[in-house]
């Protein structure tokens, strides 16, 4: 195997996970879910393979607002129509637009239309969805029903923007979940935790709010509750939405909203959480002698080849991210190897408005502390991670894809190895964003 990496300058690897008792929805959470979901690609995508579908879905576009015969929630006019791709964008879910969810090299495309949550950060670049549905964008445009007071929309938009990270987790056992919020009030950074659980058959929980979870206590002093919803198209719960009212304790201060005054304090948050199986694709540098980049590369060549008489190769790949409406988003990958090597890579998901680039550090701290998803971190072991020196996002298609780019740490007497990793959802189908599939019943 040592002898295969010397002779390429570079090897890409495309790893389909198995997904029996692997996915997010799984063996243990179909007693947690209104019907098992259906089992997702068990296909190994190979080198000459990258354009299969790998999960692909098509949906239809959300109705137009305007065409909707649902009436609006708060009785007033229908929502405007949804904005029309500018420019020669194509749509990924359109039959004719060629996107392929588990093609490394979408990543790189600028030919497709990106997900947005509607804001963006002091660099200009905009914060993206992790996904090809339309949910995102439905929410968006609830969000901007103008019949809405305009003092109701600058509290949503204020509250939503205030949330600087948001983490989602179930124990797949007794169907507990957990939302943990970091918000800024002023010049701090506040810790929410909101506690919920699905029993068999359900699809929708309430959130109440917890002292602490998980060694992690609550810190802020803000109201928060809410429900939250599956929307797999299955019935299971990759893809959920969480609708959080936010009320502050103490009494607030006038605020003056084009020219007039509005007083409350309540403000309604929507954040879309998904957490699925993720595709690797793997670009490996010429090695150098350097062992330890040896042992990251075999790594990954041995889960290409599946290798039999080995267990350091990976196990599974699971994609987490946020989107928060009008407010940010981010991921969280967790690689995860049959030796129980854990690499965590994560950080915030931002674009440009033209293209995928960009030049972001990624965050290599397992998160683990605050959720259920692994179990205790004492399990596990970090001699891959602790291998790598840095970590940088270098791209985003907005889509549920991100590449990153790694170098090796630094080691007396041999080259700092560098490698790509291309992490890529393998996407399920969710339901059509309307008022009766995201009402919560």
């Amino acid at each position: 195997m040592g002898g295969r990496i010397h002779q390429k300058t570079s090897i890409y690897l495309a790893t389909l996970l198995a997904v029996v008792a692997l996915s997010a929805c799984g063996e243990k959470k179909e007693a947690r879910g209104s019907q098992p979901p259906a089992e997702a690609p068990k296909t190994t995508t190979t080198v000459e393979e990258t354009n299969g579908k790998g999960g692909g879905v098509e949906l239809p576009p959300p109705q137009a607002p305007g065409t909707n015969p649902t009436p609006p929630a708060n009785g007033g006019e229908p929502l405007p129509a949804p904005a029309q791709p500018t420019g020669n964008l194509k749509d990924p879910l359109e039959n004719s637009a060629g996107y392929e969810p588990v093609d490394p090299s979408a990543v790189e495309s600028a030919d497709y239309q990106k997900r947005y949550t509607g804001m963006k950060n002091p660099d200009g670049l905009s914060y993206t969805g992790s996904s090809t549905d339309y949910l995102l964008t439905y929410l968006r445009l609830r969000n901007e029903d103008p019949n809405l007071d305009a003092g109701v929309k600058a509290r949503n938009l204020a509250a939503a923007q205030s949330i600087r990270s948001a983490h989602f987790s179930r124990d797949e056992d007794t169907g507990d979940i957990a939302v943990t919020l970091k918000i800024k009030e002023g010049d701090y950074l506040k810790t929410y935790i909101l506690a919920g659980g699905l029993s068999e058959g359900d699809t929708v929980s309430r959130l109440r709010l917890v002292r602490s979870r998980n060694g992690v206590k609550t810190t802020g002093t803000q109201n928060i509750s809410g429900k939250i919803k599956c929307l797999d198209e299955d019935g299971g719960c990759e893809t959920m939405f969480a609708r959080l009212v936010i009320e502050e304790q103490e009494a607030p201060v006038p605020v003056s909203v084009g020219g007039s005054t509005e007083g409350g304090s309540r403000a309604a948050v929507a954040i879309l959480f998904r957490e699925s199986l993720a595709d690797i694709h793997a670009s490996l540098a010429e090695a150098s002698g350097n062992p330890e980049y040896a042992s990251m590369s075999d790594f990954w060549i041995n889960s290409h080849y599946k290798a039999i008489n080995s267990d350091n190769q990976l196990d599974k790949a699971v994609l987490k991210s946020y989107e928060i409406v009008n407010g940010r988003s981010g991921f969280e990958a967790q690689l995860i190897g049959k030796n129980r090597q854990l690499i965590s890579l994560g950080g915030p998901l931002l674009a440009p408005e033209d293209g995928t680039s960009v030049d972001i550090s990624a965050d290599r701290t397992a998160q683990m502390q605050e959720s259920y998803d692994l179990d205790s971190l004492s399990g596990y072991k970090f001699d891959l991670a602790n291998f790598i020196g840095s970590a940088k996002i270098i791209n985003n298609n907005g889509l549920g894809q991100v590449r990153i780019a790694l170098k090796m740490r630094k080691r007396v007497g041999y080259d700092q190895e560098a490698f790509k990793l291309t992490i890529m959802r393998i996407i399920k189908p969710t339901v059509t964003p309307n008022e009766e599939n995201l009402k919560f019943e």
